[in-house]
């Protein structure tokens, strides 16, 4: 709301949520580009902790981005176009028209954005039923990471569950770790203005 200070038409929010259902299965919602994904190892039998193995990892969500074929579909229905941004790394795709007067977004569904709204951009959420086991509790042990695109534009998946392994194993807070490590990695890039896009972690052993 306006009298709150955010202007919805030009301020959004992605949305990602994970459902831990009985008999080890998950149902995932989400709109937008944060991601949940699902890791998997075997624990130690002998000792009740988990081995250092790789971690078996599942995407839950898949990023909303304007370049997707079914979301660029949907956007050039509505008159918009999708257009490449910056140099790699660095670069994005954005959703963009004539005479636009609004930042251009580089997402294809979010909440709020309601300018973006009318390129396309649309709030219904992609759902993904897991239907299980999709581990075994006795001989594995499973961790949830959610983050938003803050954590994964700079963190590849295999490194984030290393890290949550092992940090884990250190006593430390392992949401904590990947955040900071995040934002390393961003300081890294030096871009302009010391920029770093959003860092959100959770990090939930099941």
């Amino acid at each position: 709301p306006l009298e709150l200070g955010i202007d919805a038409r030009t301020s959004g929010t992605t949305a990602t949520v994970v459902l831990v259902l009985p008999g080890q299965r998950l149902l995932a919602a989400h709109v937008g580009d944060s991601r949940a994904v699902l890791g998997v190892r075997p624990r130690n039998t002998s000792t009740g902790v988990c081995a250092p193995t790789p971690w078996r990892l599942r995407p839950l969500t898949r990023d909303h981005r304007p370049d997707m074929p079914d979301e660029r579909a949907r956007i050039e229905a509505a008159g918009s176009q999708v257009v490449q941004v910056g140099q790699p790394p660095n670069a994005t795709t954005r959703v963009f028209c004539a005479a636009q007067t609004w930042p251009a977004i580089n997402m294809s569904r979010s909440l709020g954005d309601l300018h973006a709204h009318t390129q396309g951009l649309t709030s219904t959420p992609e759902v993904s039923p897991l239907m299980g086991p999709l581990w075994d509790a006795a001989a594995e042990e499973a961790v949830l990471v959610m983050g938003s695109d803050g954590l994964w534009d700079v963190m590849e998946m295999e490194d984030v569950f290393d890290m949550v392994g092992t940090t884990i194993a250190q006593g430390l807070d392992p949401a904590a770790s990947l955040a900071r490590e995040a934002y390393t990695s961003w300081m890294r890039r030096g871009l302009q203005g010391s920029y770093s896009d959003d860092i959100t972690v959770v990090v939930k052993f099941l």
